[in-house]
């Protein structure tokens, strides 16, 4: 059985209805027809009943033209309208069909015959163009769904349409008026984009004129988007409409800013892997140097009785020597290849140093205040302690060098005793030195606030920052069980709240008296490559009553300590070295006598650590440079101890 097709037919005039009705009847059709005689009972008919097609007279009572017809597609786009018009009023009906009206007949003019075809050739037509819009709205959809900027543009470069994601992206960047496809021509805001110099605007409407000239396939590139706050990359692509008799490229923006930072990411990792390997060969050769310009000063320091002259200007060297020696710790704490233990440290010692050297590297146009209250101890590592200090403070010089402005700093001790407050900072109760570090510069953006602790994030241009100083900063500070604030506002400056754990009763350590080091009678070789060392360690030890041989080549040192084993009471080398290393050399001579005390010295290595050392009988490791103290004292104990055993 055929399903009947479901025709309403509104007219108010019966003659004319029944001859309707006789003429579809005459014809057999399988039509199930039912009448209204007034729009508004259409209306109400078809909320409630689902029909195939209208017919619609345009003069009812209550309504009449073309609002008729407006009226029914308005709430029943779905439903294919035939319009009825008389033999005086042809005109209407074409300006129905313009109006949303699937077609129209004439009174008097027409056949059953006639009727039937255009009633079904209507609802064909509305059908596919329902499925077609559907189809529409399913590609739309899809569309907006991306990620990627989508848009086509015809032969001449104007944009026919464009996805959701181009439309917020064009917004956000203050060019809704460059892509409004009804009015603009894309070429056309490439080309005058190039005329203001952009490069990659020029190059990308010359590949969409190249595709539409049948010149190239298809055309890709890699170009960024400046915006104010960021820059993102983009991968641009441009291909022809796949119906190849459509002149239309269809053009993808993709934004690939994660996998650009991914590889910059990885660069940086490779460049820290590199800068790491030269700070190790700058800290080995340079505290070789270090050990023999403090080695040689403490001698003469040591040496001079009645020149308080010379003896304050040796003392001036050594504690330049020591500066030295605390900046190649830096190089190395930030290379990530110090492994500095946490100890008592008094911060504000470090901090007074950090400011003498602040204050000769900062512009004059910015001011200090320091108010420094505490000489409480922390646990720590002074050069860590020192990279903090040199960090924020050089970023809020940066913050303050074209304008000028006040940089404060504040070290205080706070005891945390309320809950609330213990709750908002995130630190148990407890006592804290408070370190505020805060300048009048240009501030922090709302938008970056909360990622400026976030390794390799950096609003500075490419080339004058890392991204790395902060975060090293925050790495510090909560491995201390610390915690650091940070609050700003544009245009008027930041502000860095640190808080360390203060120890409890910690007694500083008495200094060694450098008179009274320890002297000895024992026979010692020493082998370093390095001969201003092996001088420096022979007159120490000399003048402590030992007695050295020294040598510059392992091998060398091998061959003389084989020939009289028995002759040494203790070897003392460096680890580096050409042909045969520290270790190996104690290796061999290990093999000779397994009783013998051997001193490993290293300038730097990432090779050798202190627990592998005592694995293989090594006794000590020493760390270049070398103070007089050090090695006086580290001698003495490690004879000592092979002599109780």
């Amino acid at each position: 059985m055929v399903d009947l097709q479901k025709i309403l037919l509104v007219e108010d005039n019966p003659g004319d209805a029944e001859l309707i009705n006789e003429m579809l009847v005459s014809e057999h059709t399988e039509f199930d027809i039912q009448r209204v005689d007034r729009l508004s009972s259409a209306v109400s008919i078809l909320q409630r009943t689902e029909f195939d097609a209208v017919l619609l007279d345009l003069g009812l009572p209550d309504s009449s033209g073309i609002d008729t017809v407006k009226t029914i597609q308005t709430h029943f786009p779905n439903i294919p309208i035939v319009v009825i018009t008389g033999t005086d009023d042809s005109k209407m009906g074409t300006e129905a069909v313009k109006n949303g009206a699937q077609d129209y007949i004439v009174k008097g003019l027409i056949s059953g015959f006639h009727i039937i075809r255009v009633l079904q050739y209507a609802i064909q037509r509305k059908r596919a163009d329902v499925e077609i819009r559907k189809s529409e709205q399913f590609l739309r959809s899809s569309l907006d769904g991306l990620a990627a900027h989508i848009a086509i543009i015809d032969e001449n470069g104007k944009i026919i349409t464009v996805n959701k994601p181009w439309e917020i992206f064009a917004e956000e960047n203050g060019l809704s008026e460059n892509v409004q496809w009804n009015k603009k021509n894309y070429l056309t805001v490439c080309d005058k984009a190039a005329e203001n110099g952009d490069v990659d605007a020029k190059n990308f409407a010359n590949g969409i004129r190249a595709i539409l000239n049948k010149k190239l396939n298809s055309f890709e590139m890699v170009y960024p988007c400046h915006s104010p706050d960021i820059e993102r990359w983009f991968l641009g692509r441009a291909t022809p409409f796949p119906d190849e008799s459509l002149s239309y490229v269809i053009l993808v923006h993709e934004n690939i800013s994660k996998s650009v930072t991914a590889e910059e990411k990885l660069r940086q990792v490779q460049k820290m892997e590199a800068i790491g390997n030269l700070a190790g060969g700058v800290a080995h050769d340079f505290n070789n140097i270090l050990t023999s310009i403090l080695g040689f000063t403490e001698l003469s320091f040591r040496s001079v009785k009645n020149d308080p002259t010379l003896a304050d200007n040796l003392k001036e060297v050594l504690t330049a020597g020591k500066r030295a020696k605390e900046l190649v710790n830096q190089i190395l704490t930030f290379a990530r290849k110090s492994d500095e233990r946490l100890q008592p440290i008094q911060v504000d010692i470090i901090l007074k140093e950090a400011i003498k050297f602040l204050r000769s590297s900062i512009p004059t146009t910015i001011d200090f205040n320091a108010q420094i209250e505490s000489n409480s101890h922390i646990m720590g590592d002074n050069t860590q302690i020192h990279q903090i200090i040199m960090n924020l403070c050089t970023n809020a010089s940066h913050a303050m060098e074209k304008e000028g402005g006040i940089l404060d700093i504040t070290l205080k001790d706070i005891n945390i005793v309320s809950q609330s407050l213990s709750s908002k900072l995130g630190l148990p109760l407890g006592d804290y030195i408070n370190m505020i570090i805060s300048d009048t510069g240009t501030g922090i953006s709302p938008r970056n606030i909360s990622q400026i602790f976030e390794p390799y994030f950096t609003t500075k241009k490419k080339g004058e920052g890392t991204g790395m100083g902060l975060a090293v900063v925050y790495g510090i500070v909560e491995s201390y069980g610390g915690k650091i604030i940070v609050e700003s506002n544009l245009d008027q400056g930041t502000s860095f709240k640190i808080y360390f754990p203060i120890i409890k009763k910690y007694i500083t350590p008495e200094k060694h008296n450098t008179i009274s080091w320890p002297k000895g009678t024992e026979q010692i070789l020493i082998i370093d490559d390095e001969p201003s060392i092996i001088k420096w360690h022979g007159r120490l030890l000399e003048k402590l009553g030992y007695s050295v041989v020294g040598k510059t080549d392992s091998h060398d040192a091998l061959a003389v300590f084989k020939n009289m084993p028995d002759a040494f009471d203790l070897v003392i080398t460096d680890m580096t070295m050409p042909h045969m290393t520290g270790r190996e050399l104690a290796t061999e001579i290990f093999k000779l006598r397994s009783d013998l005390p051997i001193i490993l010295c290293t300038g730097f290595s990432k090779n050798i650590k202190e627990s592998e050392v005592s694995e293989i009988g090594i006794k000590a490791l020493l760390k270049k440079p070398i103070s007089g103290e050090c090695l006086a004292t580290t001698t003495r104990r490690v004879l000592d101890e092979c002599k109780r055993r």
